[in-house]
């Protein structure tokens, strides 16, 4: 009971950030079901069915100028049948592996963002910084996100002198701080050690 990761006899995984972990806890109190496995098969089939979606958006999107381009609906139906996927999301159940549906949200957010040129808009830059702050607080490939976009707006603005990087660039690094400090907030509320201590495990 002594290590920051045990409570009361329970033992708390913090190597992940814990929304990945909460949906389905909500999914369940919600329809008063009591956990189990085909319960969360059902949630976890859903958000694949979800990130179809966003793949079809995505690639629509790419593609504006191809109307008649049956590209988007191959890739959705490329991705929803694909055996991978498909089979680890009917049988296993991870925050690394759910970050991906979040992260095709993103992913959305971001291409409808520069294929657009909405880089100034308030709306745009919100719904990039919902989505981007989700998917930190799901897993860490959404730093690496983050930093991906971080290198390209530095460039765009290094190249055009537009203040509307610099505010993606703020937007950015707002969600991640935001999600990192509600990461160690609820890590905080389990352990029993000093902040430093609980950051260093």
């Amino acid at each position: 009971d002594d290590a920051p990761g045990m409570r009361d006899g329970v033992a708390y995984y913090f190597s992940h950030p814990p929304l990945a972990y909460d949906l389905p806890y909500l999914f369940f109190i919600a329809t008063s079901i009591a956990p189990n496995a085909l319960g969360l098969e059902l949630f976890n089939l859903f958000f694949h069915l979800t990130t179809a979606l966003c793949l079809y958006l995505i690639v629509r999107e790419l593609l504006v100028q191809q109307a008649g381009s049956h590209a988007p609906l191959f890739v959705a139906l490329l991705y929803l049948f694909m055996p991978a996927p498909l089979w680890f999301h009917s049988n296993v159940y991870m925050s690394d592996m759910f970050v991906q549906n979040l992260w095709a949200l993103n992913l959305l957010a971001t291409g409808r963002m520069l294929k657009r040129g909405t880089i100034g808009s308030v709306r745009s830059l919100l719904f990039f910084s919902i989505t981007l702050l989700l998917t930190v607080y799901t897993s860490w490939p959404g730093v690496f996100a983050a930093m991906a976009v971080s290198v390209l707006a530095l460039w765009r603005w290094w190249r055009l002198r537009d203040g509307a990087y610099i505010r993606l660039l703020f937007g950015t690094w707002l969600a991640v701080a935001l999600a990192l400090g509600l990461t160690a907030w609820r890590w905080l509320q389990v352990a029993r050690c000093p902040p430093v201590e609980i950051l260093a495990f």
